[in-house]
């Protein structure tokens, strides 16, 4: 079973893809269908999946690990972006629910990925939150979907995303976000062993303060240039 985040329910792909080399933005989608048939044909058709998938009645999904390239758009989008599918159609407003969950799913999303909360236009810009409608004619994309106009419309969806207080990472998600492995996260964590003095400016990079990066290696660059 994969790492799911808030809670989501995990209903694996039957596709295996490889991982993304990078994380650029969040794409949203419509799923012009109803919750029992979409998870099935999200989960289990072989010919299309995503990310994320947020029912009517707020309910969240996750299909795919976290790290995983989907089928969900065409070839830039599905290996450089998280995609989010929704019960029903752009035409129709989401519920409340969907809207609420969907707000705190982009939010985690954001803070975890560093993805500028911004309605962007790919593929001039990936860096942010677009449509599926956004992509129309790249790369043969062809499809309408994306945040309802009616309710929430971008403007909404972008403030409620900026105001909503993400959990903070835990030093394991930390550790990941910062491109540590799973084994070496688990050995730092359980403090069976330090992270490399070599990773000591990749720590400052992801956030890290120099007193807790010195912590986690072990090693005090002050010091060392003193010798």
């Amino acid at each position: 079973m994969a790492t799911t985040i808030l809670g989501a329910n995990w209903i694996p792909s039957v596709i295996k893809h490889p991982k993304r080399s990078q994380t650029l933005g969040i794409c949203i989608h419509n799923t012009y269908g109803s919750k029992q048939g979409d998870i099935v044909t999200l989960t289990k058709s072989g010919r299309v999946d995503c990310h994320f998938y947020i029912s009517k009645d707020g309910a969240l999904y996750q299909f795919l690990p976290l790290s995983s390239t989907s089928w969900t758009a065409m070839r830039t989008a599905n290996t450089t972006c998280i995609h989010i599918e929704h019960e029903g159609k752009r035409e129709e407003p989401w519920t409340p629910m969907q809207f609420k969950t969907s707000v705190k799913l982009c939010a985690w999303l954001c803070q975890h990925y560093g993805i500028p909360v911004r309605h962007v236009d790919p593929p001039r810009q990936w860096r942010g939150l677009f449509d599926h409608r956004d992509l129309m004619r790249f790369e043969n994309n062809n499809h309408g979907d994306g945040v309802p106009p009616e309710y929430p419309g971008w403007r909404k969806y972008l403030t409620a995303i900026q105001n909503t207080k993400s959990p903070k990472l835990t030093l394991r998600q930390r550790l990941a976000k910062a491109g540590f492995g799973k084994k070496s996260v688990d050995a730092i964590v359980s403090g069976r062993a330090k992270a490399p003095r070599s990773s000591f400016g990749r720590l400052i990079r992801a956030g890290f303060g120099r007193n807790s990066a010195k912590k986690l290696t072990g090693y005090n660059p002050d010091k060392a240039h003193d010798k």
